[in-house]
């Protein structure tokens, strides 16, 4: 269920859903209009290693004069909001349809977990054929929250791979953290993945699943029994 301005003001007045700074005219009739922040990062490779990324790999821009954006390009920004989100509860970001008209979309950055709170990402993509001027604290975006049919058993917040919980400020990034990779390099004794471990990594995660599947299918036949061959 998609809260109304109505509840959305409810919430925000009884500290239930958190919105910093926040602009009451920016509550639309379900959702809540975010601004941009006046800084972007653009990856400087043209190849890029999603498990070795770091901040060196991307050059911060400060967009507070505009900045174009070519077309078919890409730059991460960030919301000046900070946002929480309760635990009953969770937030998806949506275009807002001006600027989808115009051709931006910030669409793949699409959905914030229950339990989440920081300033949430933005990944803003130029669909067009033309360069567009991005503007530092102009409305880039609207999000809408929704009501779970019941409180999370295990919100983002209690998450032991909860990598972007309380961020500020331009988030890369960061499936180096992921549990199942953390666990690998662990395994391994390594300070990080590279390049020359992804074949072994590969294979490493392949018996992950296969284990994890023999798991659920051993209980589900001790609940069930063996299922008879075809």
């Amino acid at each position: 269920m998609i809260l109304s301005d109505r509840d959305i003001k409810k919430y925000i007045r009884e500290g239930v859903i958190g919105i910093i700074p926040f602009i009451e005219k920016n509550i639309k009739a379900s959702s809540v209009d975010l601004t941009l922040n006046n800084t972007v990062k653009v990856c400087k490779s043209e190849k890029v290693d999603l498990l070795a990324l770091d901040d060196q790999s991307y050059e911060n821009i400060d967009i507070s004069d505009g900045f174009w954006l070519e077309p078919g390009k890409i730059v991460l920004g960030s919301c000046n909001e900070i946002i929480s989100v309760p635990e009953n509860m969770c937030l998806t970001i949506h275009n807002r349809s001006s600027f989808a008209r115009a051709g931006i979309d910030v669409s793949a950055s699409s959905y914030a977990n229950l339990g989440y709170r920081g300033t949430l990402p933005l990944a803003i993509y130029n669909r067009s054929s033309s360069s567009i001027k991005l503007v530092a604290n102009m409305r880039i975006c609207q999000v809408t929250f929704n009501l779970l049919t019941s409180t999370a058993e295990n919100p983002y917040n209690k998450q032991t791979d909860q990598k972007y919980h309380n961020e500020k400020g331009i988030s890369i990034a960061k499936l180096h953290l992921d549990d199942e990779i953390r666990k690998y390099i662990e395994s391994k004794g390594l300070d990080n993945t590279k390049s020359d471990y992804l074949l072994d990594l590969s294979k490493y995660l392949d018996k992950q699943i296969k284990e994890s599947s023999k798991k659920i299918v051993s209980k589900i036949e001790e609940r069930f029994g063996e299922a008879d061959e075809v």
